[in-house]
C-alpha cells in the first residue's frame, strides 16, 4: 500500500499535470515517474528540471499526434478534390455528381472494400495511386503543418537545452563537491598530523 507521503505527491502531480481533457492524466503520471526513476533527480533544482522535461516531452508527443490528425482529417476532402478531377462518368446534374463523389469518399475513408476498389480503378485510369491523396492532403494543410513543425522544432530545442543544463549542473555540482571534500580532508589532516607529531616527541 502506498504511503501517505507518496499519495500526496501523486495527487499534487495529477493536479499540476499539463494534460488536455482529451488526454490521460495517468499516462502523464507514468511518464513523469519513468523519468524520475531513470534520471534520479537530487534536490529541488533537478526535480524542477525533470518536471519541465516531462512537460516538454508530453508537449512533443501531443504535437506529433496532432500533426498526424491534421493530415488524417484532410484525407476525405483531398480525395473529393481528386475524384472531381478524375471522374468522367456522366450525371443528370451537378448536385448528383457531388453527392456521389462525397459518398464514395466517405465510404473509402470508412474502409469499405467496394469503395476502395472503385477509387483505385478511377485513379489507375490516370496512372495514379493512393499516394496522390496523401500529397493532396499535405498540399491542403501545408501552412498548418509548417506552423506545427516550427512548434515541434522549438519543443525539441527546449528539450535539448534542458538536458544540456541538467548535465552541466551535475558536472559543476560534482566539481564543487570534490573541491569541498578535498578542502575538508586537508583541514582534518592538520590536527591529526599535529597529534602524531606530539606522540613522536614523547
Amino acid at each position: 500500500m502506498a504511503s501517505s507521503k507518496s499519495k500526496t505527491a501523486t495527487a499534487r502531480l495529477r493536479a499540476s499535470a499539463p494534460v488536455l481533457i482529451t488526454e490521460s492524466v495517468e499516462e502523464f503520471v507514468a511518464l513523469r515517474k519513468a523519468l524520475d526513476d531513470e534520471i534520479g533527480p537530487n534536490g529541488v533544482i533537478e526535480q524542477a528540471w525533470v518536471n519541465d522535461l516531462a512537460a516538454l516531452i508530453w508537449d512533443t508527443m501531443r504535437l506529433r499526434r496532432v500533426r498526424a490528425e491534421i493530415l488524417n482529417g484532410a484525407f476525405c476532402e483531398a480525395l473529393i478534390k481528386i475524384l472531381e478531377r478524375v471522374w468522367s462518368e456522366d450525371f443528370e446534374d451537378y448536385l448528383e455528381r457531388n453527392h456521389t463523389i462525397e459518398d464514395l469518399a466517405w465510404k473509402w475513408l470508412g474502409k469499405d472494400r467496394d469503395a476502395k476498389a472503385k477509387v483505385s480503378r478511377l485513379l489507375a485510369q490516370h496512372q495514379l495511386d493512393i499516394t496522390v491523396i496523401e500529397a493532396e492532403a499535405f498540399r491542403m494543410r501545408a501552412e498548418d503543418l509548417e506552423r506545427l513543425d516550427f512548434m515541434l522544432s522549438r519543443a525539441e530545442f527546449r528539450r535539448e537545452k534542458l538536458l544540456t543544463g541538467i548535465a552541466a549542473y551535475r558536472e559543476k555540482l560534482g566539481q564543487l563537491v570534490r573541491r569541498v571534500a578535498d578542502r575538508m580532508l586537508k583541514q582534518q589532516n592538520v590536527p591529526q598530523l599535529v597529534a602524531v607529531s606530539k606522540c613522536n616527541e614523547r
